[in-house]
């Protein structure tokens, strides 16, 4: 007897342990159902209620063919000079590449003495056009330049030498054929003369020197006495340009240009300081709430009847 109430009671329990794990499931999917249910009706009656609701400030939207023109405009107004090789490395190419041409230019010739200044205004727009198509450091031009010939267009030597860049005409001539232009002495004089043609010469003639003694203190010292001089004085063992009253007057004068950059570079700084926010709490400071304000030893201990 005993027996069978046993195996019924476990029948019983087992019976009602699965009814209770199948009911489990279904409740379990109801629930499931019921938030996928009313979730989406939430978000169809959301959508009905406020179909044109702007929570913060209206976005304009620009079509893409207005962003490119807007992009392209920038870009015109500003030089890529981050691939150029700088001869002093305090000279931040990543600033000078996103300054503003006309003020890079301002504050470059804010330096130059003021007679050297009308003749300096003239070119520092081709002194920096082919030096970032060379990807040369445009100080570093620009202080070859005032080296050379003051930023003179017809300056000329005792041996020839000529133009802004004081080109001879035999290297003239052999540059000329390397960029495809005349050959013939005559139209070479001509191009050397002129000051865009100059530069572009003088600036093209720099990149080879750097591109073969990788230093721009050998490119400088080739510049002046010729790549033979210098190649004989490395071969010889032989210091170049510790001595060289032009390498030194070429760094005393892109000294002088430089700080120009680094005004506008400390400008631009102090200028991004003032347009950071600072916070600064309206409601009463955490010394208010802590009590902290209140000097207690000055207060009477008891109270004036």
């Amino acid at each position: 007897m005993n027996t069978d109430l046993k195996q019924n009671l476990s029948l019983e329990t087992e019976a009602i342990s699965k009814f209770l794990r199948a009911f489990g499931k279904y409740v379990f999917l109801f629930i499931i159902l019921f938030q996928i249910f009313f979730g989406i009706e939430e978000m169809l009656h959301e959508a009905h209620v406020y179909p044109e609701t702007h929570y913060g400030p209206t976005l304009q939207v620009e079509k893409m063919v207005t962003l490119t023109k807007t992009t392209q405009a920038q870009a015109l107004r500003r030089y890529n000079f981050k691939d150029a090789n700088y001869f002093y490395k305090s000279l931040n190419v990543n600033f000078i590449s996103a300054v503003d041409k006309e003020l890079l230019h301002e504050s470059v010739l804010a330096t130059v003495p003021k007679p050297l200044r009308i003749n300096a205004r003239k070119y520092v727009d081709h002194i920096f056009h082919f030096s970032e198509k060379n990807r040369l450091d445009p100080i570093w031009v620009m202080a070859i330049i005032w080296t050379e010939s003051h930023f003179k267009p017809r300056a000329s030597s005792r041996v020839s030498a000529t133009g802004l860049m004081q080109i001879m005409p035999n290297t003239g001539t052999f540059l000329s054929r390397l960029l495809k232009r005349p050959n013939d002495k005559n139209l070479v004089m001509q191009l050397l003369v002129d000051p865009r043609s100059n530069i572009e010469l003088g600036t093209f003639y720099l990149r080879r020197l750097l591109n073969r003694f990788k230093s721009h203190r050998y490119a400088t010292v080739a510049y002046n006495m010729g790549p033979r001089f210098v190649s004989r004085r490395i071969k010889n063992k032989m210091p170049v340009g510790n001595k060289n009253q032009y390498y030194d007057k070429v760094k005393r004068y892109y000294r002088i240009l430089l700080s120009g950059v680094h005004q506008l570079e400390h400008k631009s700084y102090l200028e991004g300081k003032k347009s950071i926010l600072k916070y600064r709490p309206k409601g009463p400071s955490l010394e208010y709430f802590l009590g902290q304000d209140i000097d207690f030893k000055a207060l009477p201990k008891y109270a004036r009847r």
